[in-house]
């Protein structure tokens, strides 16, 4: 991860769904080492607002920068800064862990020396050569996970991130995410779950009020 000041820009963002529409007026900003935790109760618009910032969906209104660049006209920039873990992990189930980080085309230039320690560090000695359909929804999380550390990308964007994950996961996976926010990265996830990440700033945006604060530790 390049060590620079970057920011997510988001301006009037509204989402509509069929006749109805989920949330409008969003005005927020993501800067190096901060979180966003997105909030809300179930259909709220939490994945429909995920989906948009990660570039995979288009809003009904307003707009999403990255370093002051529309991200659906530079998508290709927008991408290599980015890794996104939706409720699909995005692995694939017939190739192993090893394999998954190895031949996703955005990791493809990974070493297997780094591959190996990027699924160390997330609790993965001793699965790297088993099929992923072998291994546990919280396992094949972690899988992706492991190839955003490998990708070293500086914004990773989150649905719902500890499904399926046990309690030894989650404490694994906030020190992960307490780590990539120490080293100058940001994280937006949605989330229903209490976190625990000593980040210098927390932001929260509840879905649809969208009122935003902000917590200093």
């Amino acid at each position: 991860m390049e060590e620079n000041s970057f920011e997510l820009e988001i301006s009037d963002l509204a989402c509509t769904r069929g006749y109805r529409e989920l949330f409008n007026g969003i005005n927020v900003t993501v800067s190096a080492g901060q979180v966003l935790l997105v909030e809300g109760k179930n259909g709220s618009g939490k994945t429909s607002f995920i989906r948009i910032i990660s570039g995979l969906a288009l809003p009904s209104r307003g707009e999403v920068k990255w370093q002051g660049l529309n991200i659906f006209k530079y998508r290709s920039e927008y991408q290599q800064a980015v890794s996104y873990i939706g409720h699909r992990n995005g692995t694939k189930a017939h190739l192993t862990p090893m394999e998954n980080l190895l031949l996703d085309p955005n990791t493809a230039t990974t070493s297997k020396d780094a591959a190996k320690r990027a699924l160390s560090e997330v609790g993965l000695d001793g699965f790297e050569d088993q099929q992923c359909c072998n291994l546990s929804a919280g396992q094949n999380r972690r899988v992706a996970l492991a190839r955003a550390l490998v990708a070293r990308t500086q914004l990773w964007i989150l649905d719902e991130p500890l499904t399926s994950v046990d309690v030894a996961g989650i404490t694994l996976l906030e020190g992960l995410y307490s780590n990539h926010i120490q080293l100058g990265g940001s994280i937006i996830m949605a989330t229903h779950q209490s976190m625990n990440l000593p980040a210098n700033g927390v932001k929260r945006l509840d879905i649809p009020t969208t009122t935003l604060t902000e917590e200093r530790f």
